[in-house]
């Protein structure tokens, strides 16, 4: 007689397996979409410094102490009020610059590793000569 063994993280590989190309096609897609209206400047004063970090780090927070850590690789979309949008990565201290056009912006988080959970997304203006700071932070889920 045979016995057949459950093993639920096959299972959850074989639905997020699909999942993920998925994603990675609408990522794709969203950038090469980018493509319609720039929304890329040349001003080397104006656009956006996005930090991206996740936490809590350690289940107990101590005042006056960073419970945060710096995300590698996290993919953000930014959107612009007018239409065009651009997608971009962290790099290993979590942050990026970008040169963009002045106007008004979304930006996401769209992949986030190491977490649990996404920051809402947040508008912000970028006006001529202005670099906007944005910090975001993704939920580890540790309590």
């Amino acid at each position: 007689m045979t016995i057949l063994q459950f093993h639920p993280h096959r299972a959850l590989a074989a639905l997020y397996r699909p999942l993920a190309l998925l994603l990675g096609a609408l990522l794709s897609l969203s950038t090469a979409s980018g493509c319609a209206k720039d929304i890329l400047g040349s001003d080397p004063s104006t656009g956006l410094a996005v930090t991206v970090r996740k936490g809590p780090i350690q289940p107990v927070a101590r005042e006056g102490e960073d419970n945060s850590a710096p995300v590698d690789g996290a993919v953000v979309f930014i959107e612009a009020g007018g239409g065009g949008d651009t997608t971009l990565k962290t790099d290993a201290d979590g942050s990026f610059h970008v040169l963009l056009n002045p106007g008004d912006y979304v930006v996401t988080v769209r992949v986030c590793p190491g977490t649990m959970g996404l920051p809402a997304p947040r508008e912000t203006t970028v006006a001529s000569g202005q670099m906007v700071e944005l910090a975001l932070e993704c939920d580890t889920g540790i309590r």
